[in-house]
């Protein structure tokens, strides 16, 4: 067990089984070989970790500190099998390593967004409907005062509907962009 794990007061499990892998498993962090493309790659790592996430939602919160991270030898698998989907695209190291960490940020950002929203309707007993109609009053007097035309025209011009899945899919593609930008620039 990783001392920080226990520090921490995270489950021994964690050190264990890192990424959701079976002690013993020979399978780089459930990842399987690495994509010739590194767009297919990190789409593939985002999605496996959101799946890591979604069963295990206390993982996200162990995994917060990039700057203390907790000592895993199958977290460290995970992280090498991304940087080698990035090793042939120019990138320094110093970039590789940020691309992942921010990729990384992003799905957790998620996930713990995701984990918040259950633990809301646990406390409240409501549904986000439900809470958006109890708190609609509200933000229609907020609204009402014409500060924020921006923001009214997601109520106005179409129904508007917020959901974690189209969101996650939004800004991770955005994100994936971001990076081809940055590839391109760097091969240019």
């Amino acid at each position: 067990m990783s001392s920080n794990a226990g520090r921490a007061g995270f489950p021994p499990a964690f050190a264990a089984r890192g990424l959701g892998r079976s002690p013993g498993s020979r399978r780089e962090a459930g990842q399987g070989p690495v994509p010739a493309d590194w767009r297919e790659a990190l789409e593939h790592a985002a999605r496996r970790l959101r799946a890591v996430y979604s069963r295990h939602p206390w993982v996200a919160q162990a995994m917060a500190s990039f700057t203390r991270p907790i000592v895993s030898a199958n977290v460290m698998r995970y992280t090498e099998w991304v940087l080698r989907a990035l090793g042939d695209t120019g990138l320094t190291p110093y970039q590789m390593i940020h691309t992942h960490l921010v990729r990384f940020a992003y799905v957790q950002g998620v996930a713990m967004a995701a984990e918040l929203e259950t633990q809301a309707q646990q406390d409240t007993g409501m549904s986000d409907e439900e809470w958006m109609a109890r708190n609609e009053p509200q933000f229609d007097v907020i609204t009402a005062t014409g500060n924020y035309p921006l923001l009214n025209t997601l109520f106005t011009q179409a129904p508007f509907d917020l959901d974690l899945e189209t969101l996650f899919e939004f800004g991770l593609a955005r994100t994936l962009d971001g990076f081809a930008m940055m590839i391109a620039e760097t091969s240019a």
